[in-house]
């Protein structure tokens, strides 16, 4: 249909490909293409996946403190959390007034987002405040800790589809 409209209308570039569109034949292409989200390397369909694209997105915040809590001491707005063992934690600056989602943390909906740390993922714990997360760094090693000045929140071990699925919002937002 859109090859029969685009027939009838002479010297006007037609466009048609959206990222998903590009990368499915050569006859959706037209004039030009728009490759919107394709250009950070995340994809509309995770059936489009295979494509070999290079995620180029990353987002990271400074860690502020690591500390232990014992079993029983909470964490978070309301207390949300309570730790069922000793822990360690990092406190991470950014939060929901950076962008970072309120819903990445639902545990009540299995939904708790990653952030990475040296390589390593940590799960979130406590309620996403207005500047701060707290990830449980526990399984991390010292030696990574120690060295560690930044976490990762949108890497590779938990890319921007990932962290979509988790918010259950599109990434295309």
């Amino acid at each position: 249909m859109f090859s029969t409209l685009a027939a009838q209308i002479e010297h006007t570039p037609k466009s048609l490909a959206n990222s998903a569109g590009i990368l499915l034949a050569d006859r959706y292409h037209f004039d030009l293409t728009r490759p919107g989200i394709s250009l950070y390397g995340a994809m509309t369909d995770p059936a489009t996946r295979d494509k070999q694209l290079t995620s180029v997105l990353s987002w990271q915040a400074e860690v502020l403190q690591i500390r232990e809590i014992d079993k029983g001491q909470s964490v978070g707005y309301g207390a949300e959390f309570t730790a069922e063992t000793a822990m360690k934690l990092a406190t991470i600056g950014a939060g929901y007034a950076d962008g970072y989602a309120r819903a990445l943390y639902q545990p009540e909906q299995n939904r708790i987002a990653l952030v990475g740390i040296g390589g390593h993922a940590a799960p979130l714990v406590g309620r996403v405040s207005m500047d701060l997360i707290v990830a449980d760094v526990s399984k991390i090693p010292d030696s990574v800790l120690q060295k560690s000045e930044h976490a990762d929140l949108i890497w590779s071990g938990y890319p921007l589809e990932q962290m979509a699925l988790t918010d259950k919002q599109s990434h295309m937002k």
